[in-house]
């Protein structure tokens, strides 16, 4: 784990339920199987090791890692 900038894809072969980790999360977008988000432009003024996934909802979230849950994801193993 370390600084992650540019474009993060996780899940490649459509596992929504893949994470990405970061101990400064700082990527021009994500991607999870087959969710894409882009991050604010503004950085925030504290970084913090975070998670992204995709929430329940179908959507990619970031979380600090201390309060990451699995419970938090999608409980689909595959989108599509």
């Amino acid at each position: 784990m370390g600084r992650l900038r540019g474009v993060a894809h996780a899940g490649a072969q459509g596992n929504a339920r893949c994470l990405i980790l970061a101990l400064q999360m700082e990527p021009t977008q994500i991607r999870i199987a087959d969710f894409v988000a882009r991050v604010p432009e503004t950085p925030p003024a504290q970084y913090y090791p975070e998670v992204a996934y995709v929430a329940s909802q179908g959507t990619i979230r970031i979380a600090r890692a201390a309060d990451f849950s699995r419970s938090q994801t999608t409980s689909n193993q595959r989108h599509g």
